[in-house]
């Protein structure tokens, strides 16, 4: 697969800062949701 042709716009460290930014984000909200529900119980 070929290179993406370079192009002024978004530099690629932006999209996997990005990436992993969202990874993150979403295992401590699994995480803290886990956690919360087993100490704590559903309160709804």
């Amino acid at each position: 697969m070929p290179d993406l042709p370079s192009y002024p716009g978004t530099p690629r460290w932006a999209y996997v800062f990005g990436t992993i930014a969202v990874i993150v984000l979403a295992l401590l909200f699994v995480i803290r949701h886990l956690t919360a529900g087993s100490l704590a119980g559903h309160m709804q």
